[in-house]
């Protein structure tokens, strides 16, 4: 029946959710989904919907990062800094993963458009096949940022 299919939908949607939650917390797959199966028929809604809003609150994937979050983490990143001193700041990214992409992009322009602070985007393999020219990228990004302090501090000038 369609009210059948309506309680078979929404407990399968919280055995996925449950497996994924567990498994989140460094619990294996097989025993994630094993457990998952013993509570999802018996677990209240009001339950289910704070272990929801918990992991959508505390995950650090950007997809689920309010726009405070991210103001917050950019905050953070000026504020670091300045106390170390530093020069630039490297923001790094798997490859392929479109939400970190998204903060990355986001993440740099904010620090390099509007507060002035030279950003460095990288984006990753899960390998270590691109090391080389990761090293190429940095060394690249360091020189540019001496060559800038060496024009403020008039080194750097030519007649």
């Amino acid at each position: 029946t369609e009210k059948g299919m309506e309680i078979a939908s929404k407990i399968y949607t919280r055995h996925k959710k449950l497996t994924d939650f567990f498994i989140a917390l460094g619990v294996g797959p097989d025993v994630a989904e094993e457990d998952a199966c013993k509570i999802e028929h018996d677990l209240s809604d009001e339950t289910f919907d704070a272990i929801c809003r918990h992991y959508l609150e505390t995950n650090l994937c950007a997809r689920f990062m309010s726009e405070e979050k991210i103001d917050q983490r950019t905050d953070v990143l000026e504020a670091m800094v300045k106390e170390y001193k530093a020069d630039g700041v490297v923001v790094e990214s798997m490859k392929f993963c479109e939400f970190w992409s998204y903060e990355k992009v986001l993440a740099s322009h904010i620090l390099s458009e509007e507060r002035g602070i030279p950003t460095c985007q990288i984006e990753k393999d899960y390998t270590l096949t691109g090391a080389g020219q990761l090293r190429t990228r940095f060394q690249a990004f360091v020189e540019g940022l001496e060559i800038k302090r060496l024009e403020k501090t008039g080194k750097g000038a030519t007649s």
